[in-house]
């Protein structure tokens, strides 16, 4: 076992194996460069990490819409008046819209400019 897997148990490298390897298998295939893949991977694992590490940062702005409870009131209304089939939210900053949005059962679709903010909040 590398280092790399050294922290990990034998049943939670079977399971990112399981998880993993269908989505590298086809990219591969389809000749995607393997260091872009792994650099994007390494991405992905600080963005989470960082997540995990500070979840209290979701909670900064105190929910979905910047915890303003106006906003979430007035959405509640609109989205009950109109039935939204999806929704379309730009600058996810931690993604508690886009989670909140996501619950709903309806197409989401959101935007970050900033890739590390992006990934975090995916």
């Amino acid at each position: 076992m590398s280092d790399a897997t050294a922290a990990l148990t034998a049943a939670e490298t079977a399971n990112l194996l399981r998880a993993v390897t269908p989505i590298l298998r086809p990219l591969l295939a389809r000749r995607r460069a393997a260091p872009a893949i792994g650099n994007l991977l390494r991405e992905i694992t600080d963005a989470v990490a960082a997540d995990v590490a500070a979840p209290q940062e979701r909670n900064s702005f105190s929910g979905p819409f910047n915890g303003q409870r106006q906003r979430q009131a007035l959405f509640n209304r609109l989205d009950a008046m109109f039935g939204f089939g999806s929704f379309i939210e730009t600058g996810a900053h931690v993604g508690t819209t886009t989670e909140m949005l996501a619950g709903l059962d309806r197409p989401v679709h959101s935007c970050e400019l900033n890739r590390r903010i992006y990934l975090r909040a995916a």
